[in-house]
């Protein structure tokens, strides 16, 4: 019968916790690298006409989660419109 020492188990037992140490890390590397985020909400919105909105009205835009306030035509001439995110 082989009596396995002190320094072999101390041997073995930390080479284990550092492979085992290292696989882990290697696994929440491989997660953190394959992280996919959430798709990216577009941009710009087609409202049709600029007459179906008139000065000082409020329209909730359903899918763009905002709602487009007509303020003035005297700050922007070809912009009319300022952006409110709907915090609700």
């Amino acid at each position: 019968m082989n009596i396995l020492s002190r320094r072999d188990f101390l041997k073995i037992g930390t080479e284990t916790l550092l492979a085992l140490s290292g696989l882990l890390g290697l696994g929440g590397l491989l997660r953190f690298l394959g992280y996919a985020g959430e798709p990216e909400q577009p941009q710009i919105f087609d409202l049709g006409l600029a007459e179906n909105y008139p000065l000082g009205s409020r329209t909730l835009v359903a899918n763009g989660q905002f709602v487009l306030v007509i303020r003035s035509l005297a700050l922007v001439p070809s912009i009319p419109v300022a952006l409110t995110w709907d915090a609700g």
